[in-house]
Parts: structure tokens; C-alpha cells; sequence
């Protein structure tokens, strides 16, 4: 998208952007060169150019970055990043903000997991979805009285990761 097809809140909330209230936006917007631009940004008293993307980085995860564009000079500023968290993803709420949501393995919780996987699931690729669905069998096993151990062990091996890791393992992929 080039900046100049950012969009207002206002033209999300009419319908008149490439997105409107409620969609998430996709992983495809992942660098700065593939950022979704909103126009119209507050910058002081000024209004600028702002791109929104998800950073994802190998043992660390994922974090929103946000980068205004200084309108004096035209040069982008130093980009502004989230927390990170194991997945992240993007919304438009009812404003025409964007919102950013994220999912931990360690911190989520079983009915934070499945409204993730409610809100986000089509946009998300196999291994975050595999992702998602071992803490759901992990839960539903320490629901069942398993302890920790016995419960990991057994969501590991009814999603499929620890088969999947194994093969990985053996062709020299992991």
C-alpha cells in the first residue's frame, strides 16, 4: 500500500477504506514496506501519516510497530513498539482505531485463548494455530485433574507438535 492510499478513522467508520469496523487486518502487514498507512493522524497540532504493522522476530515473537511521519520535513520518525507476546493481531474497533491484541502461551488463559482464536483464527498461519490449540488441550487436560507434566505431555502429543518436531528433528530442519 503506498501512503498515499492511507485512510482516516472516519472514512473506516464510512465504509470508504480498504477496511471497515470490526476487520482484522492481515499478517500481511509485516515491514514498513508493507505497513497499513492511516491518513490523517493527529501530530500536535498538525496531521500526519501513520503505518501500523506486526513485527515478528525468531524466539521472541510478535509486537506491533507504529511510525509517524513528520510533516514539516516528510521524514518518518523512529518506529514506537509494543510489548512482545507469543501472537499478535489487529483490529478496527467501533472508533476507527486501530486496536491491537495479543496472545501468550504462558499468560493466557482458556477463555482468552479461544476468544483469540475466535477473533483472529482465519488470519493466522498453521503454526500459530497449532499454537493455539495446544494450550486449548493443555487446559482441557489440567481441567480433567492431569498435573502439569502429564497434561503438557499429552496436549504434545494429541495436536501433533511433538510428531511434527520429531520429523523436523530427523530432516534436519529444526
Amino acid at each position: 500500500m503506498s501512503e498515499a492510499q492511507g485512510f482516516s478513522a472516519q472514512e473506516v467508520i464510512d465504509g470508504k477504506g480498504t477496511y471497515k469496523v470490526g476487520d482484522v487486518l492481515p499478517h500481511t502487514h509485516n515491514s514498513m514496506e508493507t505497513a497499513y498507512v492511516i491518513a490523517d493522524y493527529p501530530y500536535g497540532r498538525l496531521r500526519t501519516l501513520m503505518r501500523v504493522w506486526i513485527e515478528t522476530r525468531p524466539k521472541m515473537g510478535q509486537r506491533v510497530m507504529e511510525q509517524t511521519q513528520n510533516p514539516k520535513n516528510g521524514r518518518w520518525n523512529k518506529p514506537h513498539a509494543s510489548t512482545y507476546s507469543d501472537i499478535r493481531g489487529m483490529v478496527f474497533d467501533e472508533k476507527g482505531h486501530i486496536e491491537h491484541h495479543g496472545w501468550s502461551m504462558a499468560y493466557s488463559g482458556k477463555p482468552e485463548t479461544e476468544k483469540f482464536l475466535v477473533r483472529f483464527g482465519a488470519f493466522l498461519d498453521e503454526e500459530q494455530k497449532c499454537r493455539l490449540n495446544l494450550k486449548l488441550i493443555y487446559e482441557n487436560k489440567k481441567d480433567a485433574g492431569l498435573t502439569h507434566n502429564d497434561a503438557f505431555k499429552s496436549a504434545m502429543m494429541e495436536s501433533g507438535m511433538l510428531k511434527r518436531d520429531i520429523e523436523a528433528v530427523k530432516a534436519g530442519t529444526l
